[in-house]
């Protein structure tokens, strides 16, 4: 009898683990697929409002959650989508007008690396207030000291690394027969801007805010 018991409360919990699952699943779906901030799925005339109105969905149900005495515990998962999906909005409608003022041309090493700039400074920016709003701080989004001299050396050995096989990896991969390592070396500051700027965006509003402590 009390095994019976048992596997039916076994079967209850995984039930109850299963619904936030699949919830937070399709949030995530919609997040980082259908309101992308690189290729949104949505057709642009129904866009604009269906995005704001996941944003605005996304924001009540974490506040309404965290009124919630059984489900209180979820509300900062649900506030880190509502944070993101505000990031990536204001990134995709707001970004480029750094371009503009710089007279840059997007397909110029120094064009994406300003552009990249640019939508890693509305994304954490966004990021960083809201998570202050929430009540949270930088270290709970892993924005605190590390060892920054080791961080670098690590890094300048990759980068130095990558650096020596991409030219030839180019020519194999992407047939360029005219890239040579006189053209690379003036877009190395336009790379190592893109490169930092790309690593931090990518881990604050993925590591930062999904994986951190936000209790």
């Amino acid at each position: 009898m009390s095994v019976t018991i048992e596997k039916k409360a076994g079967h209850r919990r995984q039930i109850q683990r299963l619904g936030p699952f699949l919830l937070f699943l399709l949030f995530g779906l919609l997040l980082f697929f259908v309101f992308s901030h690189f290729r949104p799925l949505l057709p642009r005339n129904v866009e604009v409002i269906s995005r704001i109105a996941f944003i605005l969905a996304l924001l009540t149900t974490s506040l309404l959650v965290r009124r919630s005495k059984r489900f209180n515990k979820y509300w900062l998962v649900f506030f880190a989508f509502f944070t993101a999906s505000l990031a990536q909005a204001l990134d995709y409608y707001f970004s480029g007008w750094s371009l503009s003022l710089l007279g840059l041309d997007i397909k110029t090493p120094a064009g994406i690396a300003m552009d990249k700039l640019e939508s890693t400074f509305l994304i954490v920016a966004s990021i960083i207030l809201l998570t202050r709003l929430s009540g949270g701080n930088m270290a709970s989004i892993y924005l605190r000291k590390g060892k920054f001299r080791f961080a670098l050396i690590i890094g300048l050995i990759v980068f130095l690394a990558v650096a020596a096989i991409s030219i030839p990896w180019a020519k194999w991969q992407y047939q360029t027969g005219d890239l040579s390592l006189g053209r690379v070396i003036p877009w190395i500051p336009w790379i190592l801007i893109f490169v930092l700027a790309n690593g931090l965006n990518e881990e604050l509003l993925l590591r930062g805010l999904f994986k951190g402590d936000r209790r």
